[in-house]
């Protein structure tokens, strides 16, 4: 019995030397054993699935009723409608090999189509949709000034701005208490300013965040490429139950010596959790991650891209800011980790991403974080191509591609 009661006492004492929140922040999970070693692209399962010029972007989250919600961005819909959408949610229901693609235009907000309104990220928490939805510097295609985060409890039948009011006609409404991360701390290049978190993408942590919950993870996180420098990725996070609040967000500002991560509540202290290779010369719109907990294999899995420079057009500076970027398909890499925030372990890399032929050009690499199989080495790749001035298979896209785990 003396034993026992000092064993508790000794429980206790480590217990008060090390709260929860600084043991939550070491170590989410044991680390898994197993090792990512290789990754087989299987183009003969390719599907294109969509009518002409369906659309592109394809950022999704796995809802709590078991839904893919996906966002569609510069198209007509799965369904050759008469109307083109700058952005409009998609619900898919089904599997790879049969599902049906439903447009949820009813309460998301109406605009004509202008350009410069697109959306990059949706997560489903607790049963709530949330997406971001970025904002150029004019009307047409070019880089980001910030974004706007509507939300829907009702499974995308009716959307409400993150202040709590309807989401009505917003598109280039930007009053301050309608836009959310909003010209934040620009980084000048070439002349122009670069602002923080502009475009956003979300870590799928599970069905409805269930992954999250199962570990007691209380965190929501946000990847963003630097923005004038896009092969640099930085990180935010929030509580779930503080996502409409920005306030309340915190940035990845660094590791210590032990792979700890360090959290700011100032966007202007943030750090970068990872460099993607720099081996050409990529635009600001590069690097936007798709990240996925696969459950069997225990790991985050990424899927990441490079768009080059290509033609100047507009009256911007050209290269990194104001050149076409799809006049070459990207580049494909694939990393994990076992934390959202890293370190994160290469898999595979290659320069140029040809999945039909060489005439592809894939941009917007995309994970399913429902499409898994059983033993986790089986996902499904999405991605968008520009092939042919957007007419072949502007389409949704996807093949499976396997793991190899030793």
């Amino acid at each position: 019995m003396k034993n026992k009661r000092l064993l508790f006492q000794l429980v206790c004492l480590i217990v008060s030397l090390f709260p929860f929140k600084e043991i939550f922040s070491q170590s989410l999970t044991e680390p898994p054993q197993k090792k990512i070693v290789s990754v087989r692209l299987l183009k003969n399962t390719i599907r294109s699935v969509g009518d002409f010029k369906a659309g592109d972007n394809w950022c999704q989250t796995w809802a709590a009723d078991d839904n893919v919600y996906t966002m569609l961005d510069d198209g007509f819909g799965f369904n050759n409608g008469s109307t083109k959408y700058n952005n409009v949610p998609v619900r898919i229901a089904g599997n790879p090999n049969s599902f049906l693609a439903t447009e949820l235009t009813e309460g998301y907000p109406k605009y004509e189509y202008k350009g410069g309104w697109y959306a990059y990220g949706i997560i489903s928490v607790d049963s709530i949709l949330y997406t971001s939805v970025s904002i150029t510097q004019t009307g047409g295609f070019n880089y980001f000034r910030g974004n706007k985060l509507f939300y829907s409890e009702d499974f995308g039948k009716s959307w409400f701005n993150h202040n709590g009011n309807p989401a009505k006609k917003e598109q280039w409404d930007i009053q301050e208490e309608k836009v959310f991360f909003w010209h934040e701390d620009p980084v000048i290049r070439d002349s122009v300013e670069g602002y923080a978190f502009s475009w956003i993408s979300f870590c799928q942590n599970g069905q409805d965040n269930a992954h999250a919950d199962k570990i007691g993870d209380p965190y929501i996180y946000l990847y963003s490429p630097e923005p004038a420098e896009s092969w640099k990725l930085n990180l935010a996070r929030v509580k779930k139950d503080s996502i409409r609040f920005k306030k309340s967000y915190e940035y990845f500002a660094g590791f210590d010596e032990d792979h700890h991560p360090a959290w700011t509540s100032q966007i202007k202290n943030r750090g970068v959790i990872y460099e993607f290779p720099n081996d050409n010369d990529w635009g600001w719109y590069s690097w936007q991650p798709s990240v996925v907990w696969n459950e069997n294999l225990g790991y985050y899995i990424m899927v990441n891209y490079g768009s080059r420079f290509g033609r100047t057009r507009g009256s911007l500076p050209g290269n990194y800011w104001n050149d076409y970027m799809h006049d070459e398909t990207c580049s494909i890499g694939f990393w994990y980790a076992e934390h959202p925030w890293g370190p994160w372990n290469q898999i595979f890399y290659e320069p140029f991403f040809y999945p039909i032929s060489n005439k592809d050009r894939a941009y917007q690499l995309k994970l399913s974080p429902k499409w898994i199989e059983d033993d986790g080495k089986t996902m499904y790749l999405i991605w968008s191509d520009a092939k042919d001035s957007w007419t072949t298979h502007y389409l949704w896209n996807h093949m499976k591609i396997t793991f190899q785990v030793e």
